[in-house]
């Protein structure tokens, strides 16, 4: 007999976002029918608040639970408002990997709350960083001290991916408490608590079992959370390793994938 789904987990950037950074009708109709059968929808996704309200056609600002920033905070919609819970790490990590980023020619962005703040010098990534996350990034004379006694929930790497996977390597040697995966070719996302950590949290919450639970995304970054679920689809679109983990495999984010995935398994 085919298991019922009971919660919808999803990815935003290639995965419900078209190459466009658009949702598509087709998209944000099957969204809606989950939720009129009281499935929840569960956006998991290394935005912040801030640029995820800017997609507020697919939130349910009435009792949505989202994972954002890449699982350092986890949002509550309740009534038009938001409660957030954040995951923060450690200055000592925080200084560890901000000297990592700085031995390999680059500063991270770090996220203060809601913004991401770095040291000026020249990186076009950023540019095109600001660009596709339709976010500023500040700049500061010495991100860290600034960083020192804040807020901190997730640091982002954007850098050449040879210059990332020097990084990463020394992340690896360091003895950090945080985990970290590419959310695209040049952006590594770095948090104390991945968006496996965060689902785990959201669905014993929720009262769901992680087999009851289907997760759909394109990027590395998403490998645990496909791995955990119930059943994990990869976008057509998603990288190879996505896909070969994955149980499944829909069609790309230029075709809809998501609706096509909630009409086949819900």
């Amino acid at each position: 007999m085919e298991r019922k789904y009971k919660a919808l987990a999803i990815d935003l950037d290639g995965t419900l976002l078209n190459p466009d950074h658009a949702i598509s009708e087709e998209d944000e109709a099957a969204l809606g029918e989950l939720r009129r059968k009281g499935i929840p929808v569960i956006v998991v996704t290394g935005r912040t608040l801030e640029e995820v309200q800017g997609f507020r056609h697919c939130l349910n600002l009435n009792g949505d639970i989202s994972i954002l920033q890449g699982g350092a905070v986890i949002a509550h919609f309740r009534d038009g408002g938001v409660n957030l819970d954040y995951a923060e790490i450690s200055r000592e990590d925080r200084r560890k990997m901000i000297a990592i980023a700085e031995r390999n020619g680059f500063y991270p962005l770090v996220y203060l709350g809601e913004s991401p703040f770095t040291q000026p010098h020249d990186n076009p990534y950023h540019d095109w960083y600001e660009e596709m996350m339709n976010h500023r990034i500040f700049r500061v004379d010495d991100i860290m001290s600034v960083q020192e006694n804040l807020t901190v929930g997730k640091l982002a790497m954007v850098a050449p991916s040879e210059v990332l996977d020097r990084a990463e390597k020394e992340m690896a040697a360091a003895d950090l408490s945080v985990s970290w995966g590419r959310s695209f070719a040049f952006g590594t996302d770095i948090c104390l608590r991945s968006k496996r950590q965060a689902l785990t949290e959201v669905l014993v919450e929720l009262g769901i079992l992680p087999e009851e639970t289907v997760a759909i995304g394109d990027s590395n970054n998403d490998m645990e959370m496909v791995q955990f679920a119930g059943l994990g689809i990869a976008m057509g679109n998603a990288t190879e390793a996505l896909k070969a983990a994955a149980d499944a495999v829909t069609e790309d984010n230029r075709h809809s994938g998501v609706a096509c995935a909630i009409r086949r398994y819900f």
